[in-house]
C-alpha cells in the first residue's frame, strides 16, 4: 500500500473543497409576458421607483417613423440620418451595433426607413421591434443592479448587459427581457499608486485607471494622457473599457509588449446573482477575480467597475501605415507568413485588412527604438517588395497613445446598423514552422476569402498579430493557455449585409459561409482549434476548448458557485447548455439564423 505525505494529503483534500462548488439548481428557463411569474405593471413600477425612476420602456427608434403611438417626425429624422453612426447607435439603449442580432435573421423584423429622403411617416411596411427588450434599467450605481438583479431573479427574467452594444455573437440583447444599460456610468480617474482593497501586500503596487463600467476607450486614452500614462486597449476607441473585451482577454495595439487585457487587471466590484456587491482581486474572492481577467463578460456577475495597470509615460510606441496593391496575393501572403514570427518577437503588432486586390498593414511597436523599428521593419518590406506595389507608406513615433489612436488607429465611425458575421481562428506558432505548413495556412485562408458575400461588397478580411511576451503566467488567469503559449496569427472572416435587403436564405448562406470557412481553418490548426470569445462565429463548436482550453472545468465551477440559479446566461458563455438554447426564449432568435 502507497505511503502519502499528510501535509500532501490535506493540500489535496483542500483543493477539492475550494472547487468542489454546488451543482446549479435544474435550469428554469426565462420568464414570458403571458406566464404568472411575469412582473404586474405595479411590479414594474416598485422596481422603477426603488432605483430613483432609471426604469424606461425600450423602443426602436425606428419607431418614430411609422404611424402609431410613437410617431415623432423630428426624431424620426434624426434616426434615418444616425442610424448607421455607432455614437448614436450605442447612445440608444434598443439598438445593438450589429443589426441582425434585432432581426434575428427574420428580414420581416425590422423597421424599414428610407435614411434622410422623406420627412413623412413610413407608409409602407410596419416597423417590428424583434429581439430587443421590454425594459431597460438606466444603471448609474451599483444599487441600481443590485434592486433590478434581486427583482430579474425573483421573476425570473432574462436578463443582458449592455453598454455600447457591440457583442458580434448578441449577447447584449433578447427578447421579453430586461437589460443593465451601463453606459451612463462613465466615471474614469487615474490612480498614481494604486492599492487594491484589503490587500496590502498585493504584488503591482503602481499607477492605474479606475473606469466605471460605461467608460468607452476614447474617454479613457484622454483621461490617461492627461496624467502622462497609457492604458491598454483595443484597435478601435469606440467599444467599452470594462465589458467583454477587459473580461474576455481583450488584445490590441500594445498586447505584444505589455500583454493582453487579463495581465492588466488589478480589480472588480461586482454586483452578483443575489444582488451583493463585492470586490474581487488578489485578497478577496481571488477564484472570482481569476475568472473575471478572460473568463468572458455577462456570465459571473455585473461589473459595475474596474481597474487597470497603467502604463507610464512618456510611451516610445512607432506606428508604420503600409498599404499595398498585390501583384500576387497568395506570394505576398506567403512572404508576410514566413516574416511573421520575427516581427511578433521584434515586438511589432499589427492589424490588417485584407481585400482580393491587396492589404493595409497597421504596425506599431513600443519596444524598439525609432532606428530599430526603421530596419527591423525594413526587412518585412523587403520580402513582400516583388510581390507589390505600395501605394502608401507612412511612419511616425509617439509618447502617447491617444495620438498614435487618433493619427493611424482603423476609423470606424461608421461601421454600425449593418448585419454582421465573423469567424476567427487563432493560429499557433507551429504553424509557421515550415514551408508546407505555410502554405497549408496561407492556402485555406485564401479559400474561405472567395465565400459568397451580399452583392460581392468588398468588405476586407482580417489578420491580427495576437501574440503576447507573458507566455506562462502560470495559470495566474483565465486566458486561454494555448493562446498565450502559442498565439501568433488571429485570422478574421468577415461578412456584412443590410437587413431589410438580403433574404432569410441569404443570411442563412452568408452566416453558413462563415461558419464553414473558420472551421475549415480550425481543421488545420495545429493541436486543435483555438479562438477568441469576442469574435467568434455564433455557430462555433467545441467553444469551451476554443475560447478556455484547459481552464474551462474551474470556470464553470466558478460560476456555478457564484451564480448557481444561471440568472447570467448568455450564449456560448461559461455555463451556457444545448439545452438552453433549446428551452430558453431568450436564446430563440439563434434558431432562425
Amino acid at each position: 500500500m502507497p505511503h502519502y505525505n499528510l501535509a500532501f494529503v490535506l493540500a489535496v483534500w483542500l483543493a477539492s473543497v475550494v472547487w468542489s462548488a454546488p451543482a446549479p439548481a435544474s435550469f428554469e428557463p426565462s420568464c414570458q409576458p403571458n406566464e404568472s411569474c411575469w412582473p404586474t405593471e405595479a411590479e414594474w413600477q416598485s422596481l422603477n421607483a426603488s432605483i430613483g425612476g432609471h426604469l424606461i420602456p425600450v423602443i426602436h427608434p425606428g419607431q418614430q417613423c411609422f404611424p402609431g403611438a410613437h410617431l415623432d417626425l423630428p426624431k424620426c429624422l434624426v434616426y434615418e440620418s444616425s442610424m448607421f453612426l455607432t455614437e448614436y447607435r450605442s447612445s440608444e439603449p434598443a439598438l445593438t451595433m450589429y443589426s441582425n442580432w434585432m432581426s434575428c435573421g427574420d428580414s420581416s423584423l425590422v423597421c424599414p426607413t428610407l435614411p434622410v429622403v422623406n420627412l413623412v411617416p413610413q407608409l409602407l411596411g410596419v416597423c417590428k421591434a424583434g429581439n430587443i427588450p421590454v425594459y431597460a434599467v438606466v444603471v448609474l450605481s451599483a444599487d441600481d443592479v443590485s434592486k433590478a438583479v434581486v427583482f430579474a431573479k425573483q421573476h425570473r427574467l432574462a436578463v443582458n448587459i449592455k453598454n455600447t452594444g457591440h457583442d458580434v455573437m448578441g449577447r447584449n440583447t433578447s427578447p421579453n427581457s430586461l437589460t443593465l444599460w451601463t453606459h451612463k456610468m462613465t466615471d474614469n480617474r487615474v490612480v498614481k499608486n494604486f492599492q487594491p482593497e484589503q490587500c496590502p501586500d498585493a504584488s503591482y503596487k503602481g499607477p492605474a485607471m479606475t473606469m466605471a463600467a460605461g467608460v468607452k476607450f476614447e474617454t479613457a486614452y484622454e483621461t490617461a494622457q492627461k496624467s502622462n500614462v497609457n492604458i491598454l486597449g483595443p484597435f478601435y476607441s469606440g467599444i467599452g473599457a470594462v465589458g467583454g473585451w477587459m473580461q474576455g482577454s481583450g488584445y490590441g495595439v500594445l498586447s505584444n509588449t505589455f500583454g493582453v487585457a487579463s495581465d492588466l487587471a488589478l480589480e472588480y466590484k461586482v454586483v452578483l446573482a443575489d444582488g451583493s456587491l463585492v470586490v474581487a482581486n488578489e485578497c478577496q474572492h481571488p477564484d472570482l477575480f481569476w475568472a473575471l481577467r478572460g473568463g468572458g463578460a455577462g456570465t459571473f456577475g455585473v461589473v459595475v467597475e474596474a481597474t487597470a495597470k497603467a502604463i507610464e509615460g512618456p510611451l516610445h510606441l512607432q506606428g508604420v501605415m503600409l498599404k499595398v496593391l498585390a501583384l500576387d496575393l497568395r506570394g505576398l501572403m506567403l512572404a508576410w507568413s514566413e516574416q511573421a514570427e520575427r516581427l511578433a518577437d521584434d515586438g511589432w503588432s499589427s492589424y490588417n485588412l485584407l481585400y482580393p486586390e491587396g492589404i493595409e498593414f497597421y504596425f506599431a511597436n513600443a519596444k524598439l527604438t525609432k532606428e530599430e523599428g526603421d530596419a527591423s521593419f525594413q526587412k518585412f518590406v523587403d520580402a513582400i517588395s516583388k510581390f507589390v506595389i505600395i501605394k502608401l507608406k507612412f511612419s511616425e513615433e509617439y509618447d502617447n497613445y491617444l495620438p498614435y489612436n487618433n493619427e493611424q488607429a482603423i476609423k470606424r465611425e461608421y461601421f454600425g446598423g449593418f448585419s454582421f458575421s465573423i469567424g476567427t481562428r487563432l493560429m499557433p506558432r507551429s504553424q509557421f514552422e515550415t514551408p508546407q505548413s505555410r502554405e497549408q495556412l496561407i492556402d485555406t485562408y485564401i479559400s474561405g476569402m472567395s465565400r459568397r458575400k451580399p452583392l460581392n461588397i468588398a468588405v476586407p478580411d482580417v489578420i491580427v498579430t495576437a501574440s503576447t511576451p507573458i507566455r506562462d503566467d502560470g495559470g495566474a488567469t483565465a486566458f486561454n493557455p494555448r493562446w498565450r503559449k502559442e498565439g501568433l496569427w488571429l485570422m478574421d472572416y468577415v461578412t456584412i449585409w443590410i437587413d431589410g435587403v438580403a433574404t432569410n436564405s441569404d443570411t442563412h448562406e452568408y452566416n453558413k459561409a462563415i461558419g464553414d470557412a473558420a472551421t475549415k481553418l480550425g481543421a488545420i490548426t495545429h493541436g486543435g482549434p483555438i479562438s477568441y470569445s469576442n469574435e467568434a462565429e455564433y455557430t462555433i463548436s467545441d467553444w469551451q476548448t476554443a475560447f478556455w482550453g484547459e481552464h474551462y472545468p474551474r470556470l464553470l465551477d466558478i460560476k456555478h458557485k457564484y451564480d448557481p440559479d444561471m440568472l447570467f446566461r448568455c450564449w456560448k458563455c461559461v455555463g451556457w447548455t444545448e439545452e438552453m438554447a433549446e428551452r430558453d426564449p431568450k436564446f430563440k432568435c439563434y434558431k432562425t439564423f
